[in-house]
């Protein structure tokens, strides 16, 4: 999912009192954002040139590739997962609106199960108040909450699980533990560089280094070959499917347990230095494991998210109540009020959603990827400046409309717009910028079908399609 915006300011939920923010402050914490992104973007594209010329040595294929048909439909996904979000957090007042169409159709549905929803809806968008007090009513509601009031309050107790305190909450662990593994995976050589007097040769603190394998995987066969599961030797037969594979060794396992530390520490304390070291590290790792097919799907991929982006932000409330409610490390910031407030006081915060590093980023790996290949890196470094630029223009445009008060649509939507999608300024920049410069070089054709098909693991035919096949021949 896209994260949505660049924001200038953001209170922290303490409730202390409003502190004004100097322009010092805001320089300094633009600045801080502008090195994190700038460092992210540079650096995990490289980790991404790296690990795809580690697959072609080990003639591997990347498990995470994002080819034409995925990037098509990337943004219906990420819409569907958006609104989701949007309806658990708003579920009485999604309720309430699904009960007042579905009253309108149900006379085109049999009458007892058109009754039995009704009274469902009723009770899910109700409270236990509400419902004490429904049941004096002649209602056939009412009735129905009168015989079986138990298995109402029952289910009306299961639904209030789903605040939104506790989905944030459980978004929140769910994207420590994630976050964990993937600051070992970065940090593993620091952290190895660190205790290196503990470490010598196959030696970790005076122990032999051991090495774990965890393996999910549905065969047919009873005695499952690990090392050859994504091989089928019979077509006929049916295939063999991993659903999880992972390697860890003793250094691996250290630095999860030393970056647990950390994701205890930003659980129960919520810091915005704990909360960049996780956003770091699922952007780096993003960029580095998501991999564009080729040039056409990362501009489709490209164009959808920008649609994806203005529509849920300008268009609706669903991207800012989701961003606003999830209290989870899904974007960096940096305190506006540091020089007043000091490192672990601060208030008010610049925020850059991961989503407008992370979706840039996986494509200008592929502009430094196409550059290595063809030795034309200008294409890599151009584009970095424009991602640059697009973001510089995102923030003056933020602070224009917050001093003037400016009212996008205001006729229409009758909302302003102080908080902007940043993907309406760097989509553009990403990819105008390559295509500019192909053009002026005459290399449009070169630049636009290049692909990487070799290390794209191939899609094998439905069974559909198979049996025809078999048929044909």
């Amino acid at each position: 999912m896209s994260d949505p915006k660049v924001d200038q300011t953001a209170a922290a939920s303490n409730g202390t009192a409003t502190t004004p923010i100097t322009p010092e402050g805001m320089i300094i914490a633009y600045t801080g954002l502008y090195t994190m992104a700038m460092f992210c973007i540079c650096y995990g594209s490289y980790l991404s040139a790296a690990l795809i010329r580690k697959r072609r040595r080990e003639k591997k294929f990347m498990e995470n590739s994002i080819t034409f048909k995925d990037a098509r439909y990337f943004p219906v996904t990420a819409s569907c997962v958006l609104f989701g979000l949007y309806c658990l957090f708003r579920r009485k007042e999604c309720l309430a609106l699904v009960l007042k169409l579905f009253r309108h159709v149900k006379i085109y549905a049999p009458v007892n199960l058109a009754s039995k929803i009704e009274n469902f809806l009723i009770v899910a968008s109700s409270n236990i108040s509400q419902l004490n007090n429904a049941t004096g009513d002649n209602s056939s509601s009412s009735s129905f909450i009168n015989e079986k009031l138990h298995n109402v309050t029952f289910v009306h107790n299961v639904l209030e699980m789903f605040t939104k305190e506790n989905i944030s909450y459980f978004l929140l662990i769910f994207f420590c533990f994630e976050g964990v593994f993937a600051l070992a995976h970065l940090l593993k050589p620091i952290i190895v560089w660190l205790i290196r007097p503990q470490y010598l040769k196959d030696k970790l603190f005076g122990r032999q280094i051991s090495y774990y394998r965890l393996s999910f995987t549905k065969s047919p066969l009873e005695n499952v070959n690990h090392d050859n599961v994504k091989e089928n030797v019979d077509e006929t037969e049916e295939p063999r499917k991993q659903y999880f594979d992972c390697t860890l060794d003793s250094k691996d396992i250290f630095s999860i347990m030393v970056c647990c530390l950390i994701g205890i520490c930003h659980v129960t304390n919520r810091n915005w230095l704990s909360n960049n070291a996780f956003g770091l590290a699922f952007t780096l790792y993003g960029i580095e494991e998501l991999h564009l097919s080729s040039f056409k799907a990362g501009a489709v991929l490209l164009a959808g998210l920008f649609v994806y982006d203005v529509f849920w932000v300008f268009a609706t409330d669903v991207m800012s109540t989701v961003a606003t409610t999830i209290n989870a490390p899904i974007l960096l910031m940096f305190p506006q009020d540091l020089l007043t407030n000091g490192f672990f006081s601060s208030t008010k915060f610049a925020m850059l959603g991961l989503g407008d590093i992370v979706i840039p980023g996986i494509f200008l790996a592929l502009l430094l990827r196409y550059g290595e290949k063809y030795n034309q890196k200008i294409y890599f470094y151009f584009t970095v400046v424009a991602y640059a630029c697009g973001l510089m223009l995102t923030i003056l445009v933020m602070h224009y409309f917050k001093a003037r008060k400016f009212k996008v649509f205001s006729k229409v939507l009758k909302r302003s717009y102080a908080a902007q999608p940043a993907l309406l300024y760097l989509v553009p920049a990403c990819l105008g910028a390559p295509l500019f410069l192909a053009l002026l070089k005459g290399q449009v054709g070169l630049l636009w079908n290049y692909d990487e098909a070799d290390i794209v693991k191939p899609e094998k035919p439905e069974k559909k399609d198979a049996k025809k096949m078999t048929k044909s021949d």
